[in-house]
């Protein structure tokens, strides 16, 4: 039996619980920290975007190509679509268990023999996979003594390169920036004078902002190849674009339209402060510690303002945080409970000695349970740490059943080993069933398919592990630890206290009035059986 081994070998038992515990510790440190566990979510949307046509001409030339090839895909189980102006969102829900990651690749091959399909003005179909990481963002406020213009342009030259570079971070995006763009507003009296129409200027600006391969020259052993540059470096290039009218005449194309350089109009904007500022939304990969990059990206920002004193950076919000309070949380809720369980078993027991035992076996459970997390690839997230949290409610049970049974030996005169043996052999079954009966409860958690099946297997590991670690600790550390530290003059040295004698003395006598109570209410409610069950009723 472990107790028995346990208890003969004191040195071993308490190696052994260092080493797992010193695992725990280091696992605690390896853990991936995220808001939620790993979820494999089957849907993936396909975005396009044809800018210029309405939701009918939007169904008819870009979402109904698009569904029909992605129907052919395997293991869809629905298909759902919605046509706006300007854009298509084709939605794909997958038979659960589906692989989203090779499910993606076969969407992208099906679009690329639609791509030749779909209107010229319309963009390249974007397969996009429903990712919970996406949810672990970081946002960061950036504004300072310059227009927006000038600031977006600091920002994507001193700023996103430098986040991007950090060692986990996927994307870098902008909110609120100010873009600038070319507009060629045509004049409609000026071009009907020579005679050009609108199509031959569009034509002729996407003809001329080209970059194209001219072959290769060879010279001697070389070959070099050639390319023509022809796409526009500035204003005036465009400006400056020749236009053959219907007569022959040549023509530029200052002479039909104004051709400016302006900003975007602003279809968002930030505010901070009251002050218009741009938001930079950073994504973590999805195999990232957001906790670590979290804090990378801070060092890095600290540098920035340094580096560029004219830049106010400010943090807005973190997931990262939200996470390591978590963590915190929970760890401080050991504590919390481990000396909880101390106190009450001291008044109850009446012994310093009990009460340290329950103390340490309390927070053991715990980091020992984050060894096996890290073994089976979990993470800390909110879902494994409320199973934790659970999991504390109960890891004080088997250790103080336990406790209580070789108290009680001890104190009717057996010895500390004798009484540490003979406890625990008298409940170590009760104890088990008991353990083993809220185990059964979530373990079939880890069995349930789907989104759900998945989210919630962290609970139902965690709360596993914990109660199983505890249920091992009850039965070798608890009992190793009583045959050790109870002694019989642990009551006389309380002696020497008069003051916490006399109350844990006062506190006894109201326990065992309590109890009298009880067992004479107990007597009463059996001998007059059917009056107590018409009461209750």
């Amino acid at each position: 039996m472990p107790t028995k081994t346990a208890i003969k070998r004191p040195i071993t038992t308490i190696m052994v619980m260092l080493v797992f515990i010193l695992a725990g510790l280091v696992s605690l440190s390896a853990l991936k920290l995220d808001l939620m566990p790993s979820i494999n979510i089957p849907i993936a949307a396909v975005s396009t975007t044809y800018v210029g046509a309405g939701p009918e001409e939007i169904e008819s030339l870009v979402t109904k190509p698009v569904e029909e090839a992605l129907g052919t895909v395997s293991n869809v189980d629905t298909i759902t679509s919605t046509s706006s102006a300007n854009s298509s969102m084709v939605i794909v829900q997958f038979v659960d268990g589906t692989d989203v990651d090779m499910a993606a690749i076969d969407l992208r091959e099906k679009i690329d023999l639609v791509k030749s399909s779909l209107p010229e003005g319309a963009n390249d179909p974007m397969v996009i996979k429903m990712d919970p990481s996406m949810l672990s963002s970081i946002m960061v406020g950036v504004h300072g003594d310059m227009d927006l213009s000038k600031l977006t342009t600091e920002i994507e030259d001193h700023v996103i390169n430098r986040l991007e570079r950090i060692d986990g971070v996927a994307s870098v995006s902008m909110t609120g920036s100010v873009d600038q763009e070319v507009q060629v507003v045509l004049k409609p009296e000026k071009m009907q004078g020579y005679n050009v129409t609108v199509q031959q200027i569009s034509g002729m600006l996407q003809a001329e902002n080209l970059n194209l391969p001219t072959g290769s020259i060879a010279q001697g052993d070389a070959k070099l190849q050639l390319r023509s540059v022809g796409q526009f470096e500035s204003v005036d290039e465009i400006r400056d674009l020749p236009i053959t009218t219907s007569t022959g005449a040549l023509i530029h194309l200052r002479d039909v339209a104004d051709v400016k350089e302006v900003e975007k109009e602003e279809d968002s904007y930030a505010l901070i402060d009251g002050q218009k500022s741009i938001i930079l939304t950073i994504q973590k990969q999805s195999n990232a510690n957001l906790v670590d990059i979290s804090e990378k990206i801070v060092e890095e920002l600290d540098k920035i303002e340094a580096d560029d004193p004219e830049l106010n950076v400010t943090m807005l919000t973190n997931t990262a945080d939200y996470i390591t309070t978590s963590v915190s949380n929970v760890l401080s809720t050991a504590v919390q409970a481990a000396l909880m369980a101390m106190v009450v078993l001291f008044l109850f027991l009446r012994n310093g000695k009990s009460s340290l035992i329950i103390g340490v076996s309390i927070p053991t459970s715990v980091i020992v349970t984050f060894a096996l997390m890290y073994v089976c690839g979990m993470s800390l997230n909110v879902i494994s740490l409320g199973g934790l949290t659970i999991g504390i409610g109960m890891l004080v049970d088997n250790s103080t059943v336990v406790l209580e049974a070789i108290t009680r030996h001890h104190e009717e005169g057996m010895s500390a080993r004798k009484a540490a043996e003979t406890g625990t052999a008298e409940v170590a079954l009760s104890v088990m069933a008991s353990t083993l009966t809220t185990v059964a409860v979530f373990i079939p958690l880890m069995f349930v398919q789907g989104m759900i099946g998945q989210m919630f297997k962290d609970l139902s590991l965690t709360v596993s592990f914990s109660l199983g670690v505890s249920l091992i600790v009850s039965v070798t550390f608890v009992p190793m630890a009583a045959s050790r530290l109870l002694k019989s003059t642990d009551a006389e040295r309380m002696e020497k206290h008069p003051r916490l004698h006399a109350f844990l003395n006062l506190w006894k006598r109201g326990l065992d009035a309590l109890d009298s109570g009880y067992r004479r209410v107990l007597h009463a409610s059996l001998r007059h059986k059917k009056r107590v069950v018409a009461w209750c009723c």
